[in-house]
């Protein structure tokens, strides 16, 4: 287990994930481009691109600078097909990778983390070949750019910041029922505990329900689901989840108060231009 400013007090922490680059409503930064052999072909945001990329960047400066950012995965969106492939920007994956990465380095210019922890999203988006995954791949060419930045990424992680222990991934159980299913995981690992089998976690951290969820259950331990960036439907039915109807909630910051937490979400609001 990662163990990491143990003996601080005050924590900032930064959370996002599920931006989707590639998807024609994930995060896209401005000026983006695709090569092909001698070709380069720009591929200007469309409107909600450009919505989501005001509020990203607006969020990101709220938030400030903190000690440590952690990515929930999914960075791209990948070669899924969703309504014949027309859900999609580029079908490229080293595109969507360099997109993605210039979103990520966005918010490391901005917030100026000191530690990054980064975990693999689903299968679905981000699966190469073999154990090779989008989102690890990523974050390690990120570390190569960021050498002052100490990185710390896996498919699941279990890492003590400051006084707490987190439980870090993104895989969810589903998003279908009406009451998420995060207490029922943290009532589980409180029996693990009980009989010696784990030890004790006080944050359950994940992503991919596309929504905004924070609780403070059975134990005292925390349970988050932490918000992506794209304004979604009902997730995955007769419709890709991506087709735009609401606003999601958008970057969530977190400051780690020994040990308790204080949330600070920030909505996106339609903004004219």
């Amino acid at each position: 287990m990662e163990k990491i400013l143990e003996g601080k007090e005050r924590i900032k922490i930064l959370t996002l994930g599920d931006n989707h680059s590639g998807s024609n409503t994930g995060l896209l930064p401005p000026n983006s481009a695709d090569f092909d052999g001698q070709v380069i072909t720009p591929h200007p945001q469309n409107e909600i691109q450009k919505w989501l990329w005001r509020n990203y960047t607006a969020d990101l400066t709220e938030v400030g600078e903190v000690d440590i950012l952690i990515d929930m995965g999914d960075n791209i969106e990948g070669t899924q097909t969703k309504i014949m492939g027309r859900t999609l920007t580029v079908t490229d994956i080293d595109v969507q990778k360099t997109w993605a990465m210039a979103c990520l380095q966005m918010a490391i210019d901005i917030c100026k983390p000191k530690y990054f922890i980064g975990v693999s999203g689903t299968n679905y988006h981000i699966r190469l070949s073999g154990n090779c995954n989008a989102d690890t791949s990523i974050y390690a060419m990120l570390q190569q750019k960021n050498p002052n930045i100490k990185f710390i990424y896996g498919d699941v992680l279990v890492v003590k910041i400051g006084q707490l222990v987190w439980s870090i991934a993104h895989p969810y159980p589903t998003t279908q029922f009406a009451l998420p299913p995060i207490e029922k995981l943290i009532q589980q690992h409180a029996y693990e505990f009980y009989y010696g089998n784990a030890p004790r976690i006080n944050v359950f951290i994940r992503g991919h329900a596309h929504t905004h969820i924070w609780g403070r259950l059975r134990g005292m331990a925390y349970g988050i689901v932490t918000p992506c960036q794209q304004p979604t439907s009902a997730y995955g039915r007769e419709k890709a989840y991506m087709t735009i109807r609401t606003p999601d909630v958008g970057i969530l910051g977190i400051t780690q108060e020994s040990n308790s937490l204080v949330p600070q979400p920030l909505l996106h609001k339609w903004r004219p231009k």
